[in-house]
């Protein structure tokens, strides 16, 4: 009797094992999930299918999943639904796509119903078409479990210092070789989602607007010449005389520009790629810049005619006093306006944003060549910005000149990090 007994243990027991070989279990990785949400005619889900058993099927073995929501509503949203099972953990994604059908409701409405609520929804692995396959002639059986997924959604809320942004830095001379000149800052309000709506209710007009401070440095060899040039050498208080030396010098002027500019776009999205990470618009823009151009020169000695002692009265001749203020420092303050279209282009990726903008319009050139006729007023621009998110560095650059005024091209390079301006104006932090 006790064999008897031992012998059907051992067969029960063989018999749990071959159960248990026969079968695999499919399902959630997880059974909840947070995802945040990006307002935008996209919500994308990623998800993770797991294979328990000792046995994974193949791709021959079409082994098929479809997944769906507990949202008829959300679903008439869902493209590719259906995944092919061929490894112990498969990674995916189901994507909520806006369509351009009149008859479907207002994706966005519909995101913001869930939020609005509790912001939960369910994925669904329905029913297996085809719930075995064969391993060695055995059949395995397919179980699903969990079949079920529980999302919350959470709409991810544009951060302050990503709509805002302060950047402080250095500008770069590249007249002769590359070399820091001067402090750059820049405060600047990027938000292309404000108003205009189209059919779909997806809005495509913002504003760009900043506030910036830079310098330009422009060395004018073309203009460099040989001219006379008194210097003194002597100059007591306690005398009458002052000793002179006649000389002529090569001098070259070299002119800055301390920059004070303020700008406005209006955004008007004209492209924007599936994914969101390349966009294009059409912006008129306005811009006026505050100028403080000062003149200064680099001169050597060409030929010295000797020196002499002079009264010191004769400083007060007009032509001595002109050769003796050739050197001197000139300083002009002065305004530049600036009215035209701009094709501003942004590219983005988890590393880097790249941004490109033409502009050409007219303006006022300021003090430079002011004739009768308005062909001095068109002016070209052409800006450019690449971003390394990860640490906030920004190299910046623009280029930009009145075409037939009497006046060289704007050439300002830059580099610059940003500042977290949300935790300068939180004081918690």
């Amino acid at each position: 009797m006790k064999t008897l007994k031992k012998i059907l243990i051992c067969v029960f027991f063989i018999h749990n094992i071959n159960t248990e070989a026969q079968s695999i279990e499919l399902g959630f990785e997880k059974k909840s999930e947070i995802i945040t949400y990006k307002e935008s005619d996209t919500l994308t889900v990623p998800f993770s299918i797991n294979i328990k058993g000792n046995y994974i099927p193949s791709k021959s073995d079409q082994i098929e999943i479809e997944i769906i929501s507990n949202s008829n509503e959300l679903n008439l949203f869902l493209s590719e639904n259906k995944f092919n099972i061929s490894s112990s953990k498969t990674e995916e994604k189901l994507h909520f796509i806006n369509k351009s059908n009149e008859l479907l409701n207002d994706f966005k409405s519909l995101i913001d119903s869930f939020l609005t609520q509790n912001g939960i929804f369910t994925l669904i692995i329905k029913p297996l078409s085809k719930n075995n396959f064969h391993v060695n002639e055995n059949s395995i059986a397919v179980n699903l479990v969990p079949e079920e997924k529980h999302i919350l959604l959470r709409l991810e809320k544009q951060a302050f210092n990503k709509a805002y942004n302060f950047y402080l830095g250095t500008n770069f001379d590249l007249e002769d070789k590359i070399k820091t000149n001067s402090f750059y800052s820049e405060i600047d309000a990027y938000l292309p989602d404000l108003f205009f709506k189209d059919k779909k209710g997806n809005y495509f007009g913002g504003i760009r607007a900043g506030i910036y401070k830079n310098r330009s440095l422009s060395t004018k060899k073309e203009n460099t010449s040989d001219t006379p040039l008194i210097e003194i050498l002597e100059n007591s208080p306690e005398s009458d005389s002052v000793t002179i030396e006649n000389k002529r010098i090569i001098r070259t002027p070299k002119t800055s520009y301390d920059n004070l500019g303020f700008y406005v776009e209006l955004l008007l999205k004209v492209y924007n790629s599936k994914n969101q990470d390349f966009k294009i618009f059409l912006a008129p823009r306005a811009e006026v810049i505050q100028r403080i151009e000062t003149t200064s020169y680099d001169f050597e000695d060409f030929i010295s005619f000797g020196t002499e002692t002079i009264p010191r009265d004769s400083l007060n001749d007009r032509n001595i006093r002109s050769l003796l203020s050739l050197n001197r420092e000139r300083t002009l303050k002065y305004y530049n306006s600036y009215f035209g279209i701009g094709i501003p282009m942004f590219y983005n990726n988890k590393g880097i944003e790249v941004f490109l903008n033409p502009v050409i319009g007219m303006g006022d050139s300021g003090p430079f060549n002011r004739r009768e006729d308005d062909s001095n007023k068109f002016f070209g621009l052409f800006q450019f910005h690449i971003i390394e998110k990860k640490h906030g560095i920004k190299l910046n650059g623009e280029i930009r000149k009145f075409f037939n005024a009497n006046q060289d091209p704007f050439i300002v390079i830059n580099l610059s990090k940003q500042i977290n301006l949300e935790s300068l104006i939180d004081s918690n932090k």
